[in-house]
């Protein structure tokens, strides 16, 4: 596999850990690492087998006799051939005692070696002390249950964690259904890697999907300044902060629903629609407007001011998104969706603007949307002083420029 590995990946494939090379307390930065293939692997040094004291030759012979699902006894002459054809070496043996044996396969080595940034490790119990000890070329699995404990008891440390690793986070092993879990909490705590069921194309893979389109889909996302820098921070960030900070200028956000497009499918008949708009981000940012509802699909106009969506002092503005999600009512069965779209709040720009719509696993529906009227202000809450202007570096834009995207299948 190693081997397979280096010819196929050639110089595309990172093998140089800077790290250690360099004496670097800090995990290269994207730029560096642009263009490269990372492996991610977790290997045991030693697998220790209680067995009396055998010959390397019967050792070899029981190693591979174990790889076959039938209980014939192979001979010496077999045993060979299956080296030579499947390319494996015999494993080295150590001795411990009389009553265990290390075995060590070279193969296995070698694979290691190629494994730079991302060696998957685990502390049990979970101790945050061992974890500050580990190497910052090493990374953390969580899986769901663990990272939502860990995310609502020690935020903080989470934080500091993510600050010097990787983290990555996937769904628990119950979900036979294949549902998702909501990652805007663990993308809060400055998790990397938020795996979901992409089979499921529910309202959370949906926060993925828009949320990484950002920097032209390019797979991440910079996490916010205070979140990299948190020790350089007067007053420490927390995901559940309930006042503003005062390194975050907040956003007052203003959503006024104006009309719609095409929202019903070709040649169908449709009863009525409805139309949710919703902000996802911090606990405290998540709030959602009173349903607006039309009985005509083709072209609903509302009145003007009647449905408005106002939420004043977003406190993450870089974490929120804007979900917006048609479901219409044929003549009979029950409401189905129609469209959704979602998008980070700085990359909607003020003023009237249409909003495409979507289907559920992500494609554009050519000429459906919303036209709408966006109103956003920005407020610096350090000095206590409310401004108008936008702040530099949160000026509306349709692309941002390291949260990465990872679905499992």
């Amino acid at each position: 596999m190693a081997r397979h590995f280096l010819e196929i990946m050639g110089d595309v494939l990172c093998k140089e850990n800077l790290v250690e090379t360099e004496g670097r307390e800090r995990l290269p930065s994207p730029t560096e690492l642009q263009g490269k293939i990372i492996l991610k692997g977790t290997f045991k040094k030693e697998v220790k087998a209680a067995m009396s004291s055998f010959s390397t030759e019967t050792s070899l012979s029981a190693y591979l006799t174990r790889r076959r699902s039938t209980d014939e006894q192979l001979t010496s002459d077999e045993n060979q051939h299956m080296v030579s054809i499947y390319g494996l070496d015999a494993p080295k043996m150590v001795a411990q005692d009389d009553q265990e044996t290390t075995f060590v396969e070279d193969t296995e080595k070698d694979l290691e070696k190629l494994v730079v940034y991302c060696r998957s490790i685990s502390i049990k119990p979970w101790s945050w002390s061992k974890q500050r000890e580990t190497s910052v070329s090493e990374m953390f699995s969580f899986g769901e249950p663990s990272a939502m404990k860990l995310c609502k008891h020690s935020p903080q440390e989470m934080l500091a964690c993510t600050e010097r690793q990787l983290v990555r986070t996937y769904p628990k092993g119950t979900r036979f259904d294949s549902s998702n879990y909501d990652p805007t909490l663990m993308w809060g705590c400055g998790m990397h890697m938020v795996a979901l069921n992409f089979q499921t194309p529910d309202v959370w893979m949906h926060l993925n999907q828009g949320f990484f389109r950002q920097n032209g889909g390019c797979g991440y996302v910079l996490k916010p300044e205070v979140m990299r820098r948190s020790s350089q921070s007067s007053v420490e960030y927390s995901p559940f902060m309930t006042e503003p900070h005062p390194d975050i200028p907040t956003v007052d956000l203003e959503i006024e629903l104006i009309s719609g497009q095409q929202l019903c499918p070709y040649k169908k008949k449709c009863v009525s629609l409805t139309v949710d708009i919703q902000t996802f981000g911090i606990p405290a940012d998540k709030s959602a407007m009173p349903r607006a509802s039309h009985d005509s699909a083709f072209w609903p106009q509302w009145e003007r001011g009647k449905f408005v969506y106002s939420r004043r002092k977003i406190l993450m503005p870089e974490l929120c998104l804007v979900y917006f999600r048609v479901e219409v009512q044929y003549s009979t069965g029950n409401p189905q969706l129609f469209g959704q779209n979602c998008i980070p709040l700085l990359s909607l720009n003020p003023g009237i603007t249409f909003v495409p719509l979507r289907t559920s696993g992500g494609e554009l529906i050519q000429g459906s949307g919303l036209f709408v009227k966006i109103t956003k202000e920005t407020s610096i809450s350090a000095a206590g002083v409310s401004s108008a202007a936008p702040v530099k570096h949160l000026r509306s834009r349709p692309r941002l420029t390291y949260q990465a995207n990872v679905e499992e299948s």
